[in-house]
């Protein structure tokens, strides 16, 4: 038994939406787990006055890396968020 094109992808659709929720929900877990590592740099960054310049320097930038990780994430996750609605609205890759 085999299946016609518009059969494998329907049968697909299914695949990639799970595919998909699931990547998202595993990007929301990154990106809280580094937004809370940027609090805690944050916070040693204002606590510490008597800190030494050049690491000062490395955990500012420590954290704007991190920042910047979220930052391409979250917009990896709209992608995500984007192409599942077309999915659902039936615009796949298929149609």
């Amino acid at each position: 038994l085999s299946l016609v094109g518009s059969e494998m992808c329907i049968r697909d659709k299914e695949y990639r939406m799970r595919n998909m929720q699931k990547m998202w929900e595993d990007y929301a877990k990154e990106v809280q787990v580094l937004r809370e590592r940027i609090a805690e740099l944050r916070e040693v960054l204002q606590r510490d006055k008597t800190m030494a310049p050049l690491e000062r320097q490395e955990l500012e930038a420590r954290k704007r890396l991190l920042s910047e990780e979220v930052r391409d994430m979250e917009r990896s996750m709209a992608d995500i968020a984007v192409y599942a609605e077309n999915e659902k609205a039936g615009e796949s890759a298929c149609a």
